[in-house]
């Protein structure tokens, strides 16, 4: 669509009113954004400390013989996972 006749078109002109009165109050804050950072960070810490506790009671279970793991379930999570693996790496080369 082509307009022919600007004669008729009004040109907004610049006033002090609320527009220009909202843009002085408008402001960015990267606070928030560093609190849920600072969030996220003491999570990692704390599931990476439980994650290693954990570990080190299994080790432990495991060296007194109160756990006795299963070689046939471990071959089978080491092949789901490498199943899993394969059929991601496939997915990802087309």
């Amino acid at each position: 669509m082509k307009v022919r006749d600007v004669s008729q078109i009004e040109v907004p002109q610049a006033s002090s009113g609320p527009a220009q009165t909202r843009a002085k109050e408008d402001r960015v804050s990267l606070e928030r954004t560093r609190q849920v950072k600072e969030a996220i960070d003491r999570a990692r810490v704390s599931a990476g400390a439980g994650r290693a506790a954990q570990l080190q009671a299994l080790e432990a279970s495991i060296k007194n013989g109160a756990l006795k793991p299963s070689p046939s379930q471990i071959a089978e999570k080491l092949l789901q996972a490498a199943e899993v693996d394969a059929r991601l790496r496939a997915l990802l080369d087309d």
